[in-house]
């Protein structure tokens, strides 16, 4: 599933379109220099931009290419997650931002001028940390909801161990971890949470932030990184190239 309504098989995953928001004549500087360092004598401008940590990989290529290209150009970008560029972007102190999920009417009614345009697209999975599982974890979407919703709170619960035939599964409870700030990724996420579960969609809903039943909270995605990867029995969301790189185990999804 996407935010568009298109499905994707890789985790239990979502496809993010990420918007990029562009102020219309305007540039910001943004106090602290990105991943290039100008000529002392060189005329420079500096862009202030923040937003979705979903793309931050992409984006830290993106700059190092064009600064490289534009020496001239400094490009300050900050992954402080969706909700905050948004905010930043409202309040006049970026050139742009970057947020997983567009701005609604309504949003856009609040913001300065500006032009909305898709930048890329991406898969959201589910990672975990199980030291010794002889084969990759298998969830449906029913499992990966009652899990979230704090209905199974196990590994050995039998839903996931009839999904996963065969498995020795550990003797221990699951640790879920979500975002604790607004993140598009969490609103990727929930949505497809809402789509699933009717329960969830009732009392949690979607959205950059929601009221989770269940679990820790870290801020960004390095943070549910860091976690799942140091604490053996977690379970969290994360964008896919963010789990390739640091080696995590992702969930395939299981279609029942």
């Amino acid at each position: 599933m996407q935010l568009r309504e298109t499905s994707l098989t890789i985790g239990l995953a979502s496809t993010a379109a990420l918007s990029l928001l562009l102020l219309v004549g305007c540039n910001s500087n943004s106090g602290t220099v990105g991943n290039a360092s100008p000529s002392p004598s060189a005329p420079t401008t500096v862009l202030g931009a923040a937003g979705s940590t979903f793309i931050a990989p992409l984006m830290a290529k993106w700059v190092s290419g064009y600064q490289h290209d534009h020496p001239k150009v400094v490009i300050n970008y900050r992954p402080i997650g969706s909700g905050g560029g948004i905010e930043e972007f409202k309040k006049g102190y970026l050139s742009f931002g970057v947020t997983d999920a567009p701005l609604s009417d309504d949003q856009l009614k609040e913001m300065p001028p500006l032009i909305q345009v898709p930048a890329s697209a991406g898969p959201v999975c589910i990672i975990y940390n199980l030291p010794n599982l002889s084969a990759p974890l298998k969830l449906s979407a029913k499992t990966l909801a009652g899990i979230y919703q704090g209905n199974i709170i196990t590994w050995q619960d039998p839903a996931i161990a009839s999904e996963n035939p065969g498995v020795k599964l550990p003797r221990t409870a699951v640790i879920v971890i979500h975002r604790s700030d607004g993140s598009g990724t969490t609103n990727i996420f929930t949505s497809y949470l809402a789509r699933v579960s009717r329960d969830w969609s009732w009392k949690s809903g979607h959205g950059l932030s929601v009221t989770w039943p269940i679990g820790l909270g870290a801020e960004g995605s390095r943070g549910v990184l860091a976690i799942v990867k140091q604490t053996p029995g977690t379970v969290g969301y994360l964008e896919l190239n963010y789990a390739r790189e640091n080696g995590l185990p992702v969930a395939l999804p299981l279609l029942v």
